[in-house]
């Protein structure tokens, strides 16, 4: 397996694990494992959203570290890219960022729909709350990394 599909897979499985990470945060629902899921926004302090979204970075940084010091020390230039590796970078960032746009706007008018038709009921998923926000624009950054590197990883297999 090329360098660039092992460093792709990689970041798929860390994307992951930081969304369902963000997931188990921010939401209350189903219980698994002695964590909850669910689309039910937990309203939180400051404090807490804020160290959440601190730890899904250091957590994110210090794997992407690991995974280029490995690399490396088993003498892989993690850095190396030829021209189809970065057409299909190139590609891959389009379909995320397409990816990004399109959650956006899901988003927009979710807290549009909330606001204009909820009218004293109890939305499940109500992201018009400072936690919903946080949650909502942070979900929707994992999920466009997952989407670039998927991207990545099946352009690498398809050329």
């Amino acid at each position: 397996m090329p360098i660039a599909e092992k460093r792709a897979l990689t970041e798929i499985v860390l994307w992951s694990v930081a969304l369902a990470y963000v997931w188990m945060r921010f939401t209350a629902g189903w219980e698994l494992a002695g964590q909850s899921f669910g689309l039910q926004v937990v309203e939180q302090g400051a404090g807490q959203v804020f160290a959440t979204y601190l730890g899904v970075g250091l957590f994110v940084a210090a794997v992407q570290i690991g995974v280029t010091l490995f690399l490396s020390a088993r003498g892989q230039d993690p850095e190396f890219r030829d021209e189809r590796d970065q057409m299909i970078e190139t590609r891959a960032n389009q379909v995320a960022y397409w990816t990004g746009v399109t959650i956006l706007n899901v988003i927009i008018i979710h807290v549009v729909a909330t606001e204009a038709f909820a009218r004293g009921r109890v939305v499940p998923l109500d992201l018009t709350s400072p936690t919903g926000i946080v949650f909502a624009l942070l979900a929707a950054l994992l999920l466009q990394e997952i989407v670039r590197n998927a991207t990545r990883l099946a352009l690498h297999r398809l050329t």
